[in-house]
């Protein structure tokens, strides 16, 4: 018997007290508690301890026991058109896939079973550790990018798959981005220091304030790498307009004229709201750094022509998985399955089609942003195509920028 003094014993308590006033409640809070959605038989064969599926997966869960199958919200709550007890024998009738009694649904069933999820969700954090790993575009990068690859069949055993599903996508949007100006590393700056923004670990004056005139110069070169390489960080828009375009026709870079500035400066400062999530994603139209439509999640900026460079890729690794699957890339189909060989070569073909599609990626990118610069920003577009000219004319003429 159940020890009502401790957790389980109280929970066991309850639900047996709820079975007599209504069954169906507490047979759904049990399936929930026994389905893919609740438990997962790999996790516990391994830590014998709970797997709650997130509450933002539905459907069936490819790690749960054999045979079972999620209901999902709406499914809990549908009735069943399969009678729960046999009218021959006056048994439960038994689900021929489970081997376990077949259990009613409807409004009871529903409410309970939506309980066990939800409580099988929350004491294992599977919802919070979904949002975690979504709260940042190179999070949701690779995690869409190990779910398409996953797809090919070519994945189990791969160390190399699951490798490249965690970085190509991340590093070539971070690429696309600017958020690590590569231009910067080949001139010598390892900060990678975007043309147009400040640094992120400033300067500070005698007495301790920012110093003002040197926004674009770093306190620190290693904290500073690791606050861009690491977590992601990318400096804010430099604050005088003038120093603005000095640091970017410096850099051979066009910047944008000062009302965009400003209304792009802006959006550092935007006041949080429902519209842009409390401040954790804000949309700019053009942004005074990247010159691009531009999302940013978390201090983290996704232009444009880096949301298409990712969707590339991933639609590359879609492409090359389902030739793969098809048997139609005779580089790996000619090869035994599982073996070292087949992998390294299932690897390669993948991560050149994710190269290839992230270039064609990038390119659409440009292009759509070029237009949409037109229709929504003509006015900088204008005073854009006056600094080209005249940043052709001092390439020309070998003149300082300065």
């Amino acid at each position: 018997m159940a020890n009502p003094r401790n957790r389980q014993g109280l929970i066991t308590s309850i639900l047996k007290k709820l079975e007599e006033a209504n069954p169906n409640f507490v047979a759904g809070y049990q399936k929930s508690q026994e389905f893919g959605e609740g438990y997962a038989e790999r996790t516990r064969r391994f830590n014998d301890a709970p797997y709650g599926r997130s509450m933002f997966d539905i459907g069936t869960d490819p790690d749960s026991t054999a045979g079972s199958v999620g209901l999902g919200y709406g499914g809990a709550f549908r009735k069943s058109n399969t009678p729960v007890v046999d009218p021959a024998t006056g048994q439960p009738r038994i689900d021929a896939v489970t081997g376990k009694p077949v259990s009613p649904t409807g409004t009871s069933f529903g409410m309970g079973y939506t309980l066990g999820r939800v409580a099988a969700d929350f004491g294992s954090n599977a919802s919070l550790s979904k949002y975690w790993s979504w709260n940042h575009p190179l999070g949701v990068a690779s995690d869409l990018a190990r779910k398409t690859m996953r797809k090919s069949g070519e994945t189990t055993g791969n160390r190399a798959m699951t490798s490249l599903g965690a970085l190509v996508p991340a590093v070539a949007m971070g690429a696309a981005a600017g958020n690590v100006e590569l231009s910067s590393l080949m001139e010598g700056d390892i900060t990678g220091r975007a043309a147009g923004s400040q640094a992120v670990e400033r300067k500070r004056t005698e007495e301790g304030t920012l110093d003002k005139d040197k926004q674009t110069e770093t306190a620190n070169a290693l904290m500073e790498v690791a606050q861009r390489y690491i977590l992601g960080r990318s400096g804010r828009i430099i604050d005088d307009y003038d120093l603005y375009v000095e640091d970017k026709l410096t850099h051979n870079e066009l910047p944008v004229d000062e009302y965009t500035y400003k209304k792009s400066k802006s959006k550092q400062y935007e006041s949080k709201g429902l519209h842009n999530a409390f401040g954790l994603v804000k949309f700019d139209g053009t942004n005074a750094i990247n010159n691009e439509a531009t999302m940013t999640q978390l201090g983290y900026s996704v232009p444009l022509s880096a949301a298409t460079t990712f969707g590339g890729s991933m639609l590359g690794a879609g492409v090359a998985g389902r030739l793969m699957k098809d048997q139609r890339i005779p580089a790996v189909a000619n090869r035994v399955k599982g073996s070292r060989g087949r992998g390294a070569a299932a690897a390669a073909v993948m991560g050149a089609a994710m190269g290839a599609g992230a270039l064609l990626g990038k390119g659409a990118g440009v292009v759509a942003n070029d237009a949409l610069q037109g229709v929504i920003n003509p006015r900088n577009k204008e005073f854009q195509d006056l600094m080209r000219e005249e940043l052709d004319r001092r390439n020309k003429q070998g003149q300082s920028f300065i």
